[in-house]
């Protein structure tokens, strides 16, 4: 008789892990039969409450990185957006998946809440105009570098949420390093930024 153990994994791979089980068992053909429960995949008939994903790991499951040399063009860039941009993602590469309000990388950052509400603002035409070889949606629009988010975080605060997927946070990590583009300072940038800008 073979020994079993329970294995944890996330609910949005418990499909899969047991189609696998269920494979590798049918191939060993040692004479035990299958359970049903290797094929198990409706988790209510086990008791187990499905938890749906929320909008943010949603968007943070369907995120397509950026390569590693549009991840260099945007560390490099000289405009305000792209400066803004940068800052936010050294905010975020901090704590991968780690979802931030606006007025917290604004903070951490060294911009003010409205000089970071604007670099989402324009980054949409700027990656039109600069960036086309960036991974787009289904809508054909170029994936923003941080996942948005905000609906199903509790209290909000009515604020947009940001993250950067543990992927394009090592990238972005990855390009300041290989290619010797270092976090810019808060200091040298901010201090071009005005209020309005």
């Amino acid at each position: 008789m073979t020994t079993w153990i329970p294995v944890l994994v996330r609910l949005e791979d418990y499909a899969e892990i047991t189609n696998l089980i269920a494979t590798y068992e049918a191939d060993r053909n040692d004479g035990e039969p299958i359970t049903p429960v290797s094929a198990v995949h409706d988790l209510g008939s086990l008791g187990v409450a499905a938890k749906p994903m929320s909008y943010e790991d949603e968007q943070l499951a369907k995120h397509v990185p950026w390569s590693l040399e549009d991840l260099a063009t945007l560390a490099q860039g000289k405009t305000a957006t792209t400066e803004r941009w940068s800052l936010a993602m050294n905010v975020c590469a901090e704590a991968p998946e780690k979802w931030l309000p606006t007025s917290e990388i604004a903070k951490r950052a060294g911009m003010t809440t409205n000089q970071w509400r604007d670099a989402p603002r324009k980054i949409t035409r700027h990656l039109r105009a600069h960036f086309p070889d960036v991974p787009k949606d289904e809508n054909g629009d170029a994936w923003w570098p941080l996942c948005v988010g905000g609906r199903d975080i509790p209290a909000n605060g009515g604020e947009v949420w940001w993250a950067i997927t543990t992927e394009m946070g090592n990238r972005w990590s990855k390009v300041q390093a290989d290619q010797g583009v270092t976090p810019r300072s808060v200091d040298t940038v901010t201090e071009r930024f005005t209020e309005g800008d």
